[in-house]
């Protein structure tokens, strides 16, 4: 009878299962000397903790594009406050809306 091997894992599971086997295999000295091992394990280390930094930079691109897009979202919806006031009948308030929407025409929708 074979042994089945889970094909579909998380990346971080995969992760934490070997940082696990590592920290078990350095805290058994009698399988210390072994050459094999530790060949297998000095690369398991190296290995996972390659996976870990790009699991962080993942996560870290994600927050970023959550983040942009909370940014975009908040100068789109400035940008139709702006218009907003350039509408207005009130003289004084289409006013300032003019002079708003004067400033933000330099910078505005292009940060998005």
């Amino acid at each position: 009878m074979g042994i089945k091997l889970l094909q579909k894992a998380r990346i971080t599971k995969v992760d934490d299962t070997s940082d696990r086997l590592v920290a078990l295999f350095k805290s058994e000295t009698a399988l210390a000397e072994d050459a094999f091992l530790k060949s297998l394990f000095t690369e398991m280390e190296t290995l996972s903790a390659n996976l870990t930094e790009a699991i962080k930079r993942d996560k870290g691109v994600s927050e970023l594009e959550k983040a942009d897009k909370v940014r975009n979202n908040a100068i789109r919806t400035f940008s139709k406050v702006i218009e907003g006031y350039r509408a207005m009948p009130i003289a004084t308030v289409k006013q300032k809306g003019e002079r708003l929407h004067k400033v933000f025409s330099k910078y505005g929708l292009r940060l998005i």
